[in-house]
């Protein structure tokens, strides 16, 4: 017999497109293909509107708007759960007996609800949200935005202790698994993800890619940018969405290099797959990155550093590098090389389908 589970996600995740979205999309589609009936509820905001393959891999889906008035900034509830307090959500959810998988600390106002008390309840944590906020300000340049990730990282801090009410935290990486044992039984479940073909013929070319309008992302490019696309010879690859104009002309001065906006859904694909090399940098270390997940189902070699590798059990089958004269050495090396360093533990890890059967045990 089917089983049934409610999800509550943060947004639409079609298109699937941006790093949480992505693992909500994927992670629906795994259930679906395992039989389960799925009702989500998702809050609608931006230009986010089509719903239409979610409603064949979904049994119901209903739709809320958000919050985005003032009152909900200057609430003591930290604005990314205030602004999805949604009566009719609770009043769904309530009516249903299925359990619920509430997707992040943004849509768990109604986690310790009296009318949710028979409700099993998991939530998937994407990040340790207080420190996640905490690195977008000192990320950030500007001064209103700092001021507004300050105050929401402590606001998230506060309001953090409501995981208690869950009976099981599903973590995005075992990092995040060890922090939320503090509040309840946490299981790690890893990313879901699009399942790329398989290409082993790649291109020649390294592949930097993510979105462009993340300050995290920007700062990487730019220290890239400047420590080490700069000292390599090869046709390097720039993709992604709204690029600011200092990376514009900080690229335009490199004749190497080669910036692509907005790449459609299939032309990233291409991208990803044909990559001869990926290049992966954070100085933010926030979880397993969808980047890095992307990059592991490939036949490209992947050079990256510490804080971008989510657990160091895994070194033996990527390339570390953990400063730029390193980091040019082994993207010099690898554009050198045919043969790529085999991954079968890192691709085991991401298997959709048993990722899905995690979740149904949870629900015996």
């Amino acid at each position: 017999m089917s089983k049934s589970i409610q999800i509550v996600a943060f947004d639409n995740p079609n298109p699937p497109d941006y790093g949480g979205v992505i693992d909500v999309y994927y992670k629906i589609e795994a259930l679906h293909a395992l039989g389960v009936k799925i009702d989500l509820h998702l809050f609608n905001y931006g230009n986010r509107e089509n719903i239409d393959p979610l409603t064949k891999i979904c049994e119901s889906v209903f739709q809320y708007d958000r919050n985005m008035g003032i009152g909900a900034l200057f609430s003591s509830t930290p604005f990314i759960v205030k602004s999805r307090e949604n009566n009719d959500l609770l009043n769904t959810l309530s009516k249903n007996p299925a359990p619920i998988l509430f997707e992040g600390l943004h849509c768990c106002s109604f986690l310790n609800h009296p009318r949710l008390k028979n409700h099993f309840k998991i939530v998937r944590t994407h990040n340790v949200e207080h420190s996640y906020y905490e690195g977008l300000f000192n990320n950030s340049s500007n001064l209103l935005k700092k001021l507004y990730y300050r105050t929401e990282a402590k606001k998230l801090k506060v309001f953090e202790p409501v995981l208690e009410y869950a009976d099981l935290i599903c973590s995005l990486s075992l990092q995040d698994a060890t922090y939320f044992q503090q509040y309840q039984k946490t299981e790690w479940v890893p990313p879901f993800h699009q399942v790329y073909p398989e290409i082993l013929k790649t291109e020649d070319y390294i592949l930097f890619h993510g979105n462009l309008a993340v300050e995290e992302n920007i700062n990487a490019l730019s220290a890239l940018l400047k420590n080490v696309f700069k000292e390599l010879r090869h046709k390097i690859i720039v993709a992604g969405n709204s690029p600011p104009q200092k990376i514009i002309k900080a690229i335009g001065a490199n004749k190497a290099i080669t910036l692509i906006t907005n790449p459609s859904e299939e032309e990233m694909t291409d991208l990803i797959c044909n990559a001869k090399c990926h290049i992966l940098y954070t100085n933010q270390n926030t979880g397993v990155k969808l980047k890095l997940v992307h990059a592991i189902q490939t036949s490209g070699h992947i050079v990256l550093n510490d804080a971008m590798l989510f657990d160091e059990r895994f070194k033996d089958e990527v390339e570390i590098a953990n400063d730029w004269i390193s980091m040019v050495e082994k993207l010099n090396q690898c554009m050198a090389e045919e043969t790529v360093k085999p991954r079968p533990k890192l691709k085991a890890l991401f298997d959709n389908k048993k990722n899905a059967e995690k979740i149904l045990s949870f629900l015996n």
